[in-house]
């Protein structure tokens, strides 16, 4: 997954990948590549008189990358349709587990019918 934003007319882009993986340019050029397995951390940089930082937050629950330049938020979240996934998945969660519970309110009900029914 990679992500661009504007810092002072120049592209900066993030990529991730799954096994934990990070790169970042800035201007097409590679400024750090490193491999994280943290949930949470902050990567900063000093471009061009900029202090540009990125902000990472990873959980099962929850996943947000925000990009700040000079302390101000300029990227409100870098990879939304990460985001928008697992919210979907948590809503499917939400729905599933209340399709459990019926399920096992229903059974409840049948076997209490059945066992009055045998006295």
């Amino acid at each position: 997954m990679e992500a661009i934003f504007d810092v002072n007319g120049k592209p900066f882009k993030v990529e991730f990948t799954a096994l934990g993986s990070e790169k970042y340019y800035y201007d097409n050029q590679l400024l750090l590549k490193r491999r994280s397995l943290k949930t949470r951390g902050k990567v900063p940089f000093e471009l061009d008189g900029y202090k540009v930082e990125i902000d990472v937050e990873i959980s099962a629950k929850n996943f947000e990358a925000k990009a700040f330049v000079n302390g101000e938020l300029a990227v409100a979240e870098l990879f939304p349709e990460i985001k928008r996934r697992l919210e979907n998945r948590k809503q499917n969660a939400q729905s599933q587990y209340f399709v459990k519970l019926v399920v096992w309110v229903v059974l409840a009900a049948v076997f209490m019918f059945i066992f009055q029914l045998a006295k």
